[in-house]
């Protein structure tokens, strides 16, 4: 039970970080953002292939990518609970990259969406070698970079992978809201025993 909890009181910190540090509240439509969707993912669409225990699991959802985008290989979703509404969408390469060819691949995905988004007052794109942002209002956000995953290298000197997260803030904050909620419920219910 111990352990339950210190999960739960994690899950409820790690989201009231992702709220704080993204900024203030928004009434922005979800359709009127440029960043809308990544490999064939929309944020707001409800994820039909979500299980019913998400509730319960708060685990992030295989996907399956239906506009291929390379040189990603591993994509997932996460959904908010009860609604299942997606809010956050990872992809990830295999692990084939020096730091270098990490870096260049990183770069060449970065301009591409620039191109797709544009750069200026609604869009801030900043650039720290081997990661970049993307962001747009401060509501939503693509967030790229070089990892080293020695575990899964093909060879110790092409051990890095990409990794890629776009994350929509209201979103996000509603999923917090239904954890929460869940998280007290849940603890009243243990009081109650």
């Amino acid at each position: 039970m111990i352990k339950t909890m210190n999960q739960r009181l994690k899950l409820a910190f790690t989201f009231a970080v992702i709220f704080f540090i993204s900024g203030c509240d928004s009434n922005q439509s979800q359709s009127d953002f440029k960043i809308d969707q990544l490999f064939g993912y929309k944020f707001g669409e409800v994820a039909s292939f979500a299980p019913d225990k998400y509730l319960v699991d708060n685990q992030t959802i295989e996907a399956v990518n239906p506009d291929k985008e390379n040189p990603f290989t591993d994509y997932k979703v996460t959904v908010t609970p009860i609604k299942h509404k997606i809010y956050v969408i990872l992809a990830n390469s295999d692990t084939r990259y020096s730091a270098k060819e990490c870096i260049k691949e990183i770069e060449n995905i970065a301009e591409k969406l620039i191109a797709k988004y544009g750069d200026g007052p609604e869009m801030r794109v900043t650039n720290n070698n081997d990661s970049w942002q993307i962001k747009e209002n401060n509501l939503r956000s693509i967030n790229m970079a070089c990892v080293e995953n020695t575990k899964d290298a093909i060879s110790p000197d092409k051990n890095y992978q990409l990794s890629l997260v776009a994350q929509d803030k209201d979103l996000s904050m509603e999923a917090f809201k239904a954890w929460q909620d869940r998280q007290l419920s849940d603890e009243k219910f243990e009081n109650q025993k």
